[in-house]
Order: structure tokens, then C-alpha cells, then sequence
């Protein structure tokens, strides 16, 4: 009898932590306001720019100077949805991006060092298409969006704390192209 509730309790942990590992997350409904997509060239300072030679953003010096610093947008542990004090982060490279039709991006999905690495991979896939998706939303062409998961292979914190983790949960943006 002790055998069996034992058995009993173990194959429901068992399927208790399975389903709660696959269960499905629903991304942020999408802003497709017109204000949302507006030009605002000076308000895209702070993406980060390839450094590779074939992929490299080069700038009209008579246009003057455009600078890409390293803007990002976070996610809450453990998710992927799109949190609504990013939503302007990506409508400002929305816009520089229907300014710059020549530019790609390559969006790179993030996570913190907890979890496995497969699960990582995963969480930052899916984090890179919730950008990606929302970038097209706002009527970027998908031809011009790139997404790629780094997991936590890449953490821009390499420290274990909150702080650290919170900031290794991103997105960041690589572009190519000529500017």
C-alpha cells in the first residue's frame, strides 16, 4: 500500500512538472497605432551596430553622425512577452527602420543562466520572435527581420545576482546594411 501511494505521488511530480514546462505563453497584443510607427530619427540613438566587416553600418557623413549605442528591451524571468515600457523601444527602431530602408536587423534573444541551456535556447527564440513579430506589426517587412537565440551563452552580466539575471533577460539589435 505504501509502495503504491508513493508510485502514486511521484508519477503526479512527474506530470505535474512536465505539463508546467510545456505549457504555452501568449505574447502582448500589438499597438498599431499610428503614433507608435512616427519617424522620430533623433529618439533612435542607442541601437548597437554589427562589427563585422561585410555587415557593417556605414554613415553619410554630410547627413551627419547617426550613433548606436547598445538600446535594449527586457523580459520578466521566465518570459517572453513583449512588457509595455518597451513597446516605444521598438516603435522608435520601427520608424528608423522605415527611414533607413536599406537596413536590416537581426534581433538576438537573450536569457539568464537559470534553467537548462535547451530550455534557454528555446525562452530566447521565442523572446527574438516576439520582437521580430511586433516589428512587423508595425509594417517593418519581414525580409528585413532577423532572429537568433543566444540562450545564456552571451550574458552581458556575468555576475549571479537579480540585477545581473534581469539584465541578461534582452533583446538586442545588429544591424546591416548601408545607412
Amino acid at each position: 500500500m505504501i509502495k503504491t501511494v508513493r508510485c502514486l505521488v511521484f508519477v503526479s511530480l512527474a506530470v505535474l512538472l512536465l505539463s508546467a514546462g510545456c505549457s504555452k505563453k501568449v505574447l502582448n497584443p500589438v499597438d498599431t497605432s499610428s503614433d507608435a510607427a512616427q519617424p522620430q530619427d533623433q529618439q533612435m540613438q542607442g541601437f548597437s551596430q554589427d562589427s563585422g566587416q561585410d555587415a557593417q553600418v556605414t554613415t553619410d557623413t554630410t547627413a551627419g553622425s547617426a550613433e548606436f549605442g547598445d538600446k535594449m528591451i527586457y523580459f520578466d524571468y521566465d518570459r517572453f512577452n513583449i512588457r509595455p515600457e518597451d513597446t516605444q523601444i521598438l516603435a522608435e527602431l520601427a520608424a528608423f527602420l522605415n527611414l533607413h530602408t536599406d537596413l536590416k536587423v537581426q534581433i538576438e534573444g537573450h536569457c539568464d543562466e537559470r534553467g537548462t541551456s535547451e530550455y534557454n535556447m528555446s525562452l530566447g527564440d521565442r523572446r527574438a520572435r516576439a520582437a521580430q513579430t511586433y516589428l512587423i506589426s508595425l509594417g517593418i517587412d519581414s525580409q528585413r527581420i532577423s532572429a537568433i537565440s543566444y540562450g545564456e551563452e552571451k550574458p552581458l552580466l556575468a555576475g549571479h545576482t537579480e540585477e545581473d539575471w534581469t539584465k541578461n533577460r534582452r533583446d538586442q539589435f545588429v544591424f546591416s546594411g548601408q545607412l
